[in-house]
C-alpha cells in the first residue's frame, strides 16, 4: 500500500503543472482556429499507433538518441517493443503495463527530435503519449532499474517539453532513486554476484544521470544532486573493458565510436562540474593556490580538446563540441563568488565564449529556447 501511494505521489508531482508559463515555450493560438490534423486529444493509447510508425520512431530513438544516453540496453527496447507489437497486441490478453510506458515514452522522446517546421503537430503528439505513459508509471516496482530508468525517460522528455513534465522533479526523484540503489558507489564484496552486463547497466545509468544533473543544473544555477566527492562508482570506460575481456557482448566499429564520443561527453560534463563547484560552491581547491588551479583548468580543457578526435562528433557537429567548450569557459573565467575580481586577460575570455555559447544556440537551432537565467549569465 505505501508503495502504490508513492508511485501515485510521484506521478503527481511530474505531471504537475511546470512553474514555467506554457506560453514562453510555444505560440499562443487561443485565438485561432485549430489547424487540421493536430491532436486535440490529452493521451494517445500504443493500440491506434500502427507499428510501421512505431518502429520508425522506436529506431530513432535507438540509433541516435541511445548512444548519446546508454541507460538501456537496445535489447531492452527491442523486447519491451515485441511485447507491445509482437505479442499481447495480436491478441485478447492485456498488454504488459511496463513495456506500453517504456515504449510510449520512447516513442515521444523522439517524436520531439522532428525537424518539422511545423512544429506544434508533433509536440501535441509527444504530449498526448507522454500523458498515456504516465496512466503505467505507477504500475513499475519502486527502488529498482527499471523504475530509475522510466524516471530518466521523464528527464529526457522534460528537456523538451519543460511545460508539460517537471524536469526538476523527476531529475531529484531520479537522483534519490540512483543514490538509494548505490549506483553512486563502487560494487561492494555482497554485489559480485551481478554479473558483468548489469555491473555495466549500473555504472551507465548513474553517469548517464550524472550528466544529466549538471547540464540541468548548472546553467541555472540550482543546486547539484549529489556532490563529486561522494561519488566513487567506476567510470563506464572500466566497466566497457571489463565487458570486452569477459567477452559477454560484442560491440561494432559504430557502437564502440558512439560509446567513446559519450565518454568523452561525461568527462566534460566532470570539468564543468568541478568548475562549478569551486567558482560557485564550496568545493576545495586542489591546487596551492587559485590561480595554479584555475591554469591547470585551462591545461585539462585544451588537453581534452585535443584527445577527442573532431570526426567523431561528426553527426552531432563541430558546433555542438564549441558550444560545451565554450559553457565552461565562461563559468571558468567570468565573475564568480570564488573571484569577483577576474583578470582583463579572464574577462576577454569569458566574453568570447559567452559569444560563443549564444551563437551555438542559434546555429544548433535548438528546439526549447534557452532558461532566462542562461540567457542573463551569457
Amino acid at each position: 500500500m505505501q508503495d502504490e501511494t508513492l508511485s501515485t505521489a510521484v506521478v503527481g508531482a511530474l505531471t504537475a503543472p511546470s512553474p514555467l508559463p506554457h506560453s514562453a515555450l510555444t505560440p499562443n493560438h487561443q485565438d485561432e482556429a485549430p489547424q487540421p490534423g493536430l491532436s486535440t486529444v490529452t493521451s494517445i493509447d500504443l493500440s491506434s499507433i500502427p507499428r510501421h510508425v512505431a518502429e520508425v520512431l522506436v529506431k530513432v530513438y535507438v540509433d541516435k538518441i541511445l548512444p548519446q544516453y546508454p541507460f538501456f540496453y537496445a535489447e531492452q527496447i527491442a523486447s519491451h517493443f515485441r511485447a507491445v507489437y509482437a505479442g499481447a497486441m495480436q491478441t485478447q490478453h492485456p498488454l504488459p503495463r511496463v513495456s506500453k510506458y517504456i515504449i510510449s515514452m520512447v516513442m515521444a522522446v523522439s517524436t520531439m527530435t522532428s525537424k518539422a517546421v511545423d512544429f506544434e503537430k508533433p509536440m501535441a503528439f509527444s504530449d498526448a503519449l507522454f500523458y498515456g505513459a504516465m496512466q503505467h508509471y505507477e504500475t513499475l516496482k519502486p527502488n529498482t532499474l527499471e523504475a530509475l530508468q522510466a524516471t530518466m525517460l521523464i528527464c529526457q522528455f522534460a528537456t523538451f517539453r519543460p511545460a508539460t513534465a517537471d524536469i526538476w522533479r523527476a531529475k531529484d526523484i531520479a537522483m534519490r532513486m540512483a543514490i538509494g540503489l548505490g549506483l553512486h558507489r563502487h560494487p561492494i564484496p555482497k554485489w559480485h554476484t551481478l554479473d558483468a552486463e548489469t555491473v555495466k547497466l549500473r555504472a551507465n545509468i548513474f553517469w548517464v544521470l550524472y550528466a544529466m544533473d549538471r547540464s540541468f543544473g548548472i546553467p541555472t544555477m540550482r543546486p547539484l544532486g549529489i556532490a563529486d566527492e561522494h561519488i566513487d562508482a567506476k567510470f563506464p570506460e572500466e566497466c566497457l573493458r571489463d565487458l570486452q575481456e569477459s567477452q559477454s557482448i560484442s560491440e561494432d566499429v559504430y557502437a564502440r565510436r558512439r560509446g567513446t564520443q559519450w565518454l568523452n561527453h561525461v568527462r566534460l560534463r566532470q570539468l564543468q562540474s568541478e568548475v562549478y563547484g569551486i567558482n560557485f560552491g564550496t568545493a576545495d581547491i586542489p591546487f596551492p593556490s587559485y590561480q595554479d588551479w584555475m591554469s591547470d583548468m585551462d591545461r585539462r580543457l585544451r588537453l581534452w580538446k585535443q584527445n577527442v578526435d573532431v570526426e567523431e562528433f561528426s553527426e552531432t557537429g563541430p558546433d555542438w563540441f564549441d558550444f560545451v567548450m565554450s559553457t565552461i569557459h565562461f563559468y571558468l573565467h567570468n565573475p564568480c563568488p570564488r573571484n569577483p575580481t577576474p583578470s582583463e586577460a579572464s574577462l576577454l575570455i569569458c566574453f568570447d565564449a559567452a559569444s560563443t555559447t549564444l551563437h551555438g544556440y542559434v546555429t544548433q537551432n535548438f528546439n526549447i529556447k534557452p532558461s532566462l537565467a542562461t540567457v542573463r549569465r551569457t
